[in-house]
């Protein structure tokens, strides 16, 4: 038998062997969605003077979510009065018998009125993203 001959053996063994091995290895494979897939990861929501307080230094909104997962995300998406120094929070609240978000958002300076502003907020756990209503708790 010739070095070509025992090297051409031992190569095709080995891809027969290998070609086995990853033959009996289980695939991966489309899973269908979990209820958490089909629900909107996050949304834009709008505020306006309706959900500033009476000082005009904060807007305050509970936005209905059906979840009380403290891992929240809020970011400012637009408004028609950008300043610096705006701070924004979210938290898990109960509120009117319903579970969802705070939405805080703390001005530097007094808000004027005629309002506009959006942000962008998501909640684990979320069956949905109701409309924002003023929060007058803490």
């Amino acid at each position: 038998m010739t070095r070509l001959t025992v090297f051409g053996a031992t190569l095709l063994t080995t891809a027969l062997l290998l070609a086995t091995i990853v033959s009996g290895t289980s695939r991966v494979t489309a899973s269908t969605p979990s209820d958490d897939e089909e629900r909107p990861f996050a949304t834009y929501v709008s505020f306006g003077d309706s959900e500033v307080t009476s000082d005009r230094l904060t807007v305050r909104a509970f936005v209905p979510t059906g979840s009380m997962s403290t891992s929240c995300l809020a970011t400012l998406s637009e408004s028609n009065n950008p300043m610096p120094g705006v701070t924004v929070f979210c938290a898990p609240r109960g509120f009117e018998g319903q579970q969802g978000i705070l939405f805080s958002a703390f001005f530097p300076q007094p808000i004027p009125s005629g309002l506009y502003l959006s942000a962008a907020i998501h909640q684990d756990h979320a069956n949905g993203y109701g409309t924002p209503v003023f929060y007058p708790g803490i």
